[in-house]
């Protein structure tokens, strides 16, 4: 496995007759460690709204209240010696510090156990608040939920919570043994502002059967499986999120939908997992370590700022199904501890997607918006079907490996908007096809260019359009911006020195310098 040069690029975009690019990586240069800096985008919380297209990802009035210990039924917990001022509903038992929830309600934790766990078994709403908590299980899950209804986990505001599970596991509720140190069967809410600090030593962090939302709170997860796990759906609308697992960062067997937040995922796996699809609508992501950033079916990228470090593809489209799209590293349908979908639903503006065996045409990798840093040591975007870029701000520190491209796609790869530089190695580029709306260079330098080359295009009046700074060494690079017309000639410099001239003369364009 290649080991990637560390470090984001800075990107920002001047407004001249349309959107340039400048690139520049002093600082990502000067890194030492192998850790990305942090985005310094402000942390968004996206307002309530509904999701077109598919109605379990609309948030509700539960998702979004925010329950208090004021209206709250209070439980102390205290090693052999909790109480609840709750007359029914809460069962004790203090030699094996066992708090086990039966009855809906709002309810209120506070205190510590050193080694016990919390049980709610509830066939209908409740709410719990987490005012200051720290449990321990050394036989399971530390807080583990189960009943029908969704449920809600409010932080309080101003408290630190923490829930750490056993490295084993040697108890089990009903017919499901949870696998996360929170674990839920049905779907779950977290929302508030307070923290919560996971620590997930059997395999998953957050865990749910069905959907697991995050409205907001400050959430630090780690895990030896994955961080966070929805089944059917893993959504986050806000709140600060740091990650750091052996699985993967994020995982869904079905869908995962970004709308907001910050999110800062390390992980030895994929840092955003759907066996389906992946849509990203905004928010500020940093996945500093990672074997692929963003991986599913279909990947559906609409605002956010994005960085990604890889040891190998960065983006990548692909459905996993048996060992026919090698991007997936031979990753069977379903994931870890997953299942095989079939024909379930999409994210939202998706179309579904059928599991294993799912035709090529259906396997997308569709960017209209954010801005998007990738670094990565296999392919940077990578399609097992087609690439389509319409809009947002991309740079890619492709491979220097001759085994992968910068843009790789088995389909075609369409650029009608946007701006993209992507540098790579030469022997497996690939350069946008003649469907695309948006002019291209695609420039095949004849010597290797090193790492920290400065790539400069400009037009015939020497208006410097673009600008790319290099990580790694590379021999390929793509360049498309609105600003570039067919017909127009334009200048490459290495290193503000000319390399030559390039006329437009198709909507791609492909030289050797």
């Amino acid at each position: 496995m290649n080991r990637v040069v560390p470090g984001f690029v800075r990107v920002f975009c001047v407004a001249l007759l349309s959107l340039l690019i400048s690139c520049t990586a002093a600082s990502a240069q000067a890194a030492s460690t192998q850790t990305a800096p942090a985005q310094t985008a402000p942390t968004q919380t996206a307002p309530a709204q509904t999701v077109s297209g598919s109605p379990d990802f609309a948030d509700t009035a539960k998702d979004r209240n925010v329950a208090t210990s004021a209206s709250a039924l209070a439980i102390n917990l205290a090693d052999g010696a909790s109480t609840t001022a709750a007359r029914s509903g809460v069962a004790i038992n203090n030699s094996t510090n066992t708090i086990t929830i039966t009855a809906p309600g709002t309810y209120a934790l506070r205190g510590a156990l050193s080694n016990g766990q919390v049980i709610v078994d509830v066939n209908g709403d409740l709410f719990l608040v987490l005012n200051g908590v720290s449990i321990t299980s050394r036989t399971g899950a530390a807080l583990a939920i189960f009943g029908s209804a969704k449920k809600v986990i409010s932080l309080a505001a101003a408290t630190a919570n923490t829930l750490t599970d056993a490295a084993s596991y040697s108890s089990f509720y009903q017919d499901d043994e949870p696998n996360a140190a929170l674990f839920a069967k049905n779907d779950l809410t977290i929302n508030g502002t307070g923290s919560l600090t996971v620590k997930g030593n059997y395999n998953n962090g957050i865990a749910s059967k069905d959907e697991l939302k995050i409205m907001s709170g400050v959430i630090t997860v780690t895990a030896a499986g994955a961080a966070l796990k929805g089944n059917d759906a893993l959504i986050i609308r806000g709140g600060t999120i740091t990650t750091n697992s052996t699985g993967d960062g994020l995982h869904s067997d079905v869908a995962i939908l970004i709308s907001g937040g910050t999110l800062s995922i390390a992980t030895d796996d994929d840092g955003i997992h759907a066996d389906e699809s992946v849509q990203i609508e905004g928010g500020a992501i940093n996945i500093s370590k990672s074997k692929e950033g963003i991986e599913a079916a279909q990947v559906n990228i609409s605002g956010g700022v994005i960085g990604i470090v890889s040891s190998d593809d960065g983006i990548n489209a692909a459905d996993g199904s048996g060992g026919n799209f090698p991007g997936m590293g031979g990753r069977a349908a379903g994931g870890r501890g997953g299942r095989a979908p079939n024909n379930a639903p999409a994210a939202p503006g998706l179309p579904p997607v059928s599991g294993a065996g799912t035709p090529a045409t259906a396997i997308a990798l569709t960017i209209s918006g954010g801005i998007i840093t990738v670094n990565s040591g296999g392919d940077g975007l990578d399609s097992n079907g087609s690439l389509f870029i319409s809009g947002g701000t991309i740079i890619v520190h492709g491979p220097s490996n001759s085994g992968d491209s910068a843009l790789d796609a088995d389909g075609r790869i369409q650029i009608s908007g946007g701006s993209l530089l992507a540098a790579g190695a030469s022997r497996m580029a690939q350069a946008p096809d003649q469907s695309s709306s948006q002019p291209s260079i695609t420039i095949s330098f004849r010597t290797l260019r090193a790492a920290g080359s400065l790539i400069s295009i400009k037009d015939s009046t020497g208006k410097t359009l673009a600008e790319y700074r290099a990580l790694k060494s590379f021999q390929s690079l793509v360049v498309s911006l609105p600003a570039l017309s067919t017909g127009a000639s334009y200048s490459i410099y290495v290193d503000n020195v000319s390399a030559g001239t390039v006329r437009l003369s198709n909507m791609v364009t492909t030289v050797s310098l």
